[in-house]
């Protein structure tokens, strides 16, 4: 697939649903009231990649939305990704369509229990619009400020990679560079 196909892939289909789901206005709307009552917070938007970027064993949140400190480092936020998905997980919510409860803010620290292995196991990454990873020590406020959308959200993709999971037999070894 060549870039100018991917380019209309994505006007097609659009790059995030709640863009789809929510009119401009109102997502505009809704950010500025958010900025104003709590400046020290950032609203995000974060998403699963979508199945026609990369495929993705991932479930689709209930919740999209987050507001989120802005010292917040995209690590920590990771870690609230990581924890949302190992909710779903577990709920057997993987794969839904994530209608219900969309409009909802997403939330959440703590560690994950032991039965929750498969999300334990994904290194989580996130892209932006643009599809550029930011480094996981940026703080949410200076990714904010170099990436928020014109309606007054951070748009974010997040998308797995396994880890710690790999399975040796006993003669095998594993050298890292």
């Amino acid at each position: 697939m060549s870039d100018s196909d991917e380019e209309v892939l994505f006007e097609k289909k659009g790059l995030f649903e709640y863009e789809d789901q929510i009119p401009y206005e109102k997502r505009f709307a809704e950010s500025q009231r958010i900025l104003e009552k709590y400046p020290s917070r950032i609203p995000l938007v974060c998403e699963r990649i979508p199945e026609h970027i990369q495929k993705t064993s991932l479930p689709t949140l209930s919740k999209k939305k987050f507001l989120v400190p802005g010292a917040m480092t995209l690590a920590q936020f990771a870690q609230v990704v990581k924890k949302q998905v190992a909710d779903e997980l577990e709920s057997g919510k993987a794969g839904g369509n994530g209608s219900s409860g969309s409009a909802g803010y997403g939330s959440g620290y703590g560690g994950m229990s032991s039965g929750r292995k498969n999300a334990e196991t994904k290194a989580l990454y996130f892209s932006l619009r643009s599809r550029r990873s930011p480094a996981m020590t940026k703080t949410l406020d200076e990714i904010y400020h170099g990436s928020k959308d014109g309606d007054g959200f951070l748009y974010l993709h997040f998308c797995e990679e396994n880890v710690f999971g790999m399975k040796l037999d006993a003669d095998s070894t594993c050298i890292c560079a």
